[in-house]
């Protein structure tokens, strides 16, 4: 059992990887998220992310040129997920589907199940039961999380998942959510204080900038 974190497609890459070279051709047309300006920092910012996923799946290959060579591939199974919807603005820190909605991806062995899309609702707390489901140990009573692959699968699908906001860095917030496959609810425990947390470390990067920039010029969209 092994866990690599690939850090270049951290919040901190966009502005820590801003004087490299992009990845990505430079005028690299890339979809703006409404919520996010369509300026040229915003782009610029945007082509950064892209680029560091380019950087993220060479990284990746590495990986699994390494468990080929270890002649493991074909015994291993590999999760591939992000641990929050993205690292621009609105992406992270909130509880909205851009900062919950993750991508996952599951390789078997022997091309088992290759090409499906399963559609039902996961949640991390569920990695650690569906693990050992995976390796044929049936999960403790104790564990949180249902096994949703496995051997030991015996509860049906979620149908809800649930996910909290509470302290980011010197800032504090109370948000709740539940979503089913159609809807999700927030619980704003806190509304005295706008979604919009002033956090020093998230203000390093140029579209956040950007974002504070239009709001004092009165220039930002109603999104």
């Amino acid at each position: 059992f092994a866990v690599f974190n690939f850090n270049i497609t951290h919040e901190s890459q966009i502005w820590a990887q801003a004087d490299n070279p992009l990845l990505v051709d430079e005028n690299l047309e890339v979809p703006i998220p409404p919520y996010l300006p369509d300026t040229e920092i915003g782009r610029r910012d945007i082509r950064r992310v892209y680029s560091n996923i380019v950087a993220m799946d060479r990284q990746v290959g590495d990986i699994l040129s390494q468990l080929e060579e270890d002649g493991l591939l074909e015994s291993t199974v590999i999760f591939w997920y992000s641990d929050h919807g993205g690292p621009l603005p609105r992406q992270k820190r909130l509880l909205y589907d851009s900062g919950l909605h993750v991508p996952l991806i599951i390789r078997f062995p022997d091309q088992y199940r290759a090409g499906e899309t399963d559609d039902q609702l996961i949640s991390f707390v569920a990695f650690k039961s569906t693990i050992l489901s995976l390796a044929g140990i049936e999960p403790p009573g104790y564990v949180d999380g249902r096994a949703f692959l496995g051997e030991f699968v015996s509860t049906p699908p979620r149908s809800y998942v649930h996910a909290a906001a509470d302290r980011f860095d010197s800032e504090y917030d109370l948000i709740r959510a539940v979503r089913d496959s159609r809807y999700k609810y927030l619980r704003n425990y806190n509304p005295d204080q706008p979604y919009y947390l002033p956090l020093p470390y998230r203000e390093q990067m140029p579209v956040m900038q950007e974002l504070l920039r239009l709001r004092d010029a009165g220039e930002l969209t109603p999104d």
